[in-house]
């Protein structure tokens, strides 16, 4: 295992004769169909796992280098050193270890979709016949060969029940040692390799997972009718008798401790990010599920095949909004989008009506990395399964899928939902983090009320700043192309310069004109690092730099803060952002409804998209005046609190009236 790169598998570009096979077929036929079996010169071809034949721990990588294809002993070259660094003897005494690919590949290439399929036969025998009882995976490959996921940074440090054959154990992923060794620098005064920060949480995960070998419990996988069980689904083909079934089950709900609730919704919209919003036109609730793990009833509101006539939906909306108002604690995955719907549909009363709690809030105070924080990921990190593989259904048109098929769907959400919830809450407690918990959830409400109110968008100076940018564009392109560089660039180089394009303006600062400030550092391997950031160009004494910043400038503030908010039917004269995104922000209301996320910045700060309204320019003298598109028809906005929500939380987070501040008539007054 000597340096394997630690990047996306380039693919399966040269399959040979596998290509004419499926996977099943290829995992069948083994070795025969792979095209690692006609590699010439091995000389440990089809390597065997070594090791402990009763592994407590199996250590799995990528692939043997070629130290390991000569010793046929897996983990000995370079990479396999570091990671013996870290892995006590005792611990290598009870291992067993083994790679997804049992074949050395030249110059180590990454294992391909299909070698892997391959191999894996031979991998689950070895896992079946051994039994360990946890396996330790390092890279993206083993990772893959686990769960089907790639992102070894999103899913490192965490801990995962998964079923090997007909053996279940846990497993934890790893960084790959190569790629921690191609990341370490070397101390300037004593030459010695320095670990990097990802080397330093390598460390940690290790022996976090050591610690925790001996109080493990078996891993268990939640399978067949479990995954299913104790969900009603009620269609509304019965008419009144399913209204009081509803009514009946919401108010045995209203006395519980706390439920689930999940809903499935539909808007108008060629782009996830508007078909999710409650703000489109023909925006609608279609089911809600509510319930326990225990029980779960899922009912529809507004999907195509709802048996309701107007009377009997009038009735179950009411009883639904009674059901919210009640003192039982509501769970939701995500809070923020099921506030917003709630908010906009059955008022914006309901915003503090109970106790809200959210299980993606929750695991994101447990640390979990953005990407594992979704509802799949998290079932399959605490119960071994892929919920969204359940009931596939296509989440784009749900409206058209079968009513039985949504409901269903709607009512695994809520059931796993609530027994997420539990789990998590129980390692909130444990690592004492509740109350920072609650503190997190406390902020949900507020962020869903203020993308509920908007804002609303001066259509008249919009045009404006489209009619001022779009010549300022031209004419710094016109000066780009009539300048003696770019004469310079395009004999060189053999082609026109594109100042939009950051590989470009290196090359002619670079290589055209031959300025060494945009190289700031080297690699591990001596080779050249170079930028071509704002900071680094306003460090060149030369005009085309200062020209490349300001056509920068104004070209993204164009794309960012103003073609998102062009209205609908309006051409302008020059597109930055993709033509099927213009306008995106806008709504039928003439307004923005940005999206305010308290859980994806690791500081716990908020952060803003669709439009970005937390970082409208501002201190940029030249651009400040984009603030003007925000008006208020009856009152003013005060800057702070235009610039984004950090004016606002102070209050939330700290109960201070004093952090509270009224605007009436352009002034500021403490509360």
């Amino acid at each position: 295992m000597g340096g394997w790169l630690f990047d996306e598998d380039e693919g399966t570009k040269k399959r040979g004769s596998s290509r004419q096979f499926s996977m099943d077929t290829l995992f069948k036929l083994g070795c025969k169909a792979c095209p690692l079996d006609r590699v010439k010169g091995l000389r440990h071809p089809k390597m065997n796992a070594t090791g402990s034949k009763k592994p407590l721990v199996y250590i799995l990588g990528e692939g043997p280098g070629s130290e390991e294809d000569k010793t046929g002993i897996q983990f000995v070259g370079k990479s396999g050193h570091l990671l013996r660094e870290y892995l006590p003897e005792e611990i290598l005494e009870v291992a067993r270890l083994n790679n997804a690919i049992n074949c050395h590949k030249d110059k180590n290439v990454t294992p391909t979709s299909i070698e892997m399929t391959c191999c894996r036969p031979r991998l689950i025998s070895d896992i079946e016949n051994t039994k360990p009882k946890v396996i330790f995976g390092f890279g993206g490959i083993p990772l893959k060969w686990a769960i089907n996921e790639e992102r070894i940074t999103s899913w490192r440090g965490l801990r995962i029940p998964i079923q090997v054959g007909d053996h279940c154990c846990w497993y934890y992923p790893f960084y790959h040692p190569s790629y921690l060794s191609r990341i370490r620098r070397r101390n300037p005064k004593t030459r010695r390799e320095m670990p990097s920060e990802q080397e330093r949480m390598f460390d940690r995960d290790i022996q976090r997972a050591i610690d925790e070998l001996e109080s493990l419990p078996e891993a268990t996988i939640v399978s067949g009718d479990e995954i299913k069980s104790n969900i009603k689904i009620i269609t509304g083909e019965r008419g009144w008798k399913d209204v009081q079934l509803i009514k009946k089950k919401l108010q045995q709900y209203s006395k519980l401790d706390n439920v689930a609730f999940d809903y499935e919704t539909a808007s108008s919209g060629n782009i996830t990010e508007r078909q999710v919003r409650p703000y489109g036109r023909d925006a609608r609730i279609l089911t809600v599920a509510v319930g326990t793990e225990e029980d779960v009833i899922a009912f529809p509101l507004r999907h195509k095949e709802a048996k309701w006539n107007k009377g009997q939906l009038k009735v179950v909306i009411q009883d639904w909004i009674s059901f919210l108002r009640s003192d039982t604690e509501k769970i939701a995955h995500h809070l923020f989008f099921e506030l917003e719907w709630t908010i906009k549909f059955f008022g914006k009363d309901l915003t503090r009506c109970c106790t809200w709690h959210d299980t993606m809030a929750q695991a994101y105070v447990l640390g979990r990395q953005r990407g594992t924080t979704n509802l799949d990921a998290l079932i399959l990190t605490n119960f071994g399964f892929r919920l969204k593989d359940v009931v596939p259904i296509n989440l784009s048109n749900l409206d058209n899928e079968p009513l039985a098929k949504v409901l269903l769907y709607n009512g695994l959400d809520a059931k796993w939902t609530h027994a997420l919830f539990g789990v998590q809450q129980d390692e909130l407690e444990h690592e004492k983090l509740l109350d920072i918990y609650r503190e997190q959830v406390r902020h949900v409400p507020t962020v869903a009320l203020k993308s509920h109110f908007g804002m609303l968008i001066d259509f008249d100076s919009l045009l404006g700043f489209d009619e001022k940018y779009g010549p300022k564009i031209v004419k710094l392109e016109t000066w780009f192309q009539n300048s003696s560089a770019a004469s310079k660039f395009e004999k060189r180089i053999g082609r026109r310069f594109k100042p939009s394009s950051p590989q470009d303006v290196l090359l002619m600062l670079r290589n055209v004109l031959g300025r060494e400030e945009c190289k700031v550092g080297e690699d591990e391997k001596g080779k050249g690092k170079y930028s071509t950031e704002d900071a680094v160009l306003e460090e060149i004494p030369l005009k085309i730099a200062a020209k490349i910043r300001e056509y920068r400038a104004v070209r993204g503030n164009k794309s960012k803060y103003v073609d998102p908010l062009l209205p609908k039917g309006y051409v302008p004269k020059i597109v930055i952002a993709k033509k099927k995104e213009t306008g995106l922000c806008i709504w039928p209301d003439g307004m923005t409804h940005a999206v305010l996320q308290t859980q994806f910045i690791v500081t716990r700060r908020t952060s803003c998209s669709f439009p970005n309204e937390q970082f409208w320019p501002k201190r940029d003298e030249d651009y400040a005046d984009l603030r003007r598109l925000f008006v208020a028809p009856t009152r003013a906005i005060h800057e702070r609190i235009k610039s984004g929500f950090d004016y606002t939380l102070p209050s939330h987070v700290t109960e201070d009236d004093c952090w509270f501040v009224a605007i009436d008539y352009g002034q500021i007054q403490a509360r």
